[in-house]
């Protein structure tokens, strides 16, 4: 997520906490390429183990000093949810420009293209909702504790997948008969 880099892009270009500069297409195309630079950048180094992906990608974003920026970006988020005017076109690529290089680095990974597509749309809304948690809360240990599980059980799910274990087919599998298998040794 190059949400720390999309946030030095709009310091850069003077926004602070207007509303009105998403109206500017520039503003908006600078934002949504430095995440995706960031994402990029993140994904292509080999030397990162998926787990150290994350994490770096979250100590960024957790960085307290990122916070106001951060706020800013939720608070334009449900602004863009409510059809606010000034806010057009936020939504469109809010989590889909995410997704495929999420999912491609996944499927170089080993999953199939359905279970990476699933894996990195659920990794975009685990960040979101825990650094949303985090500045709502404040709370750091304890939403680091939850990413570090969510890491964790992404981990082990990997490990399975790898081994021959699934689940890695599809997408669709009914509750309890991936993750819950293999964190209860089934």
């Amino acid at each position: 997520m190059g949400l720390r880099v999309a946030l030095e892009a709009l310091q850069l270009v003077g926004v602070q906490r207007s509303h009105q500069a998403w109206r500017e297409p520039a503003r908006q195309q600078a934002v949504e390429q430095a995440q995706r630079a960031f994402l990029a950048e993140l994904l292509a180094d080999t030397a990162l183990s998926p787990a150290d992906v994350v994490r770096t990608l979250w100590r960024r974003l957790a960085d307290p000093a990122l916070w106001p920026n951060e706020r800013l970006f939720f608070e334009l988020y449900a602004l863009a949810l409510q059809g606010r005017p000034g806010t057009a076109g936020l939504l469109d690529d809010i989590v889909d420009a995410w997704l495929p290089p999420t999912a491609d680095y996944a499927v170089r990974r080993g999953l199939t293209p359905g279970a990476a597509r699933a894996d990195a749309r659920l990794a975009v809304a685990v960040v979101r909702g825990l650094l949303l948690d985090l500045l709502a809360t404040r709370d750091r240990p304890a939403v680091d504790a939850a990413m570090d599980r969510y890491i964790d059980l992404s981990d082990a799910l990997a490990e399975h997948t790898a081994a021959g274990g699934g689940p890695q087919a599809t997408p669709t599998r009914r509750a309890g008969t991936g993750l819950a298998r293999i964190i209860h040794g089934e």
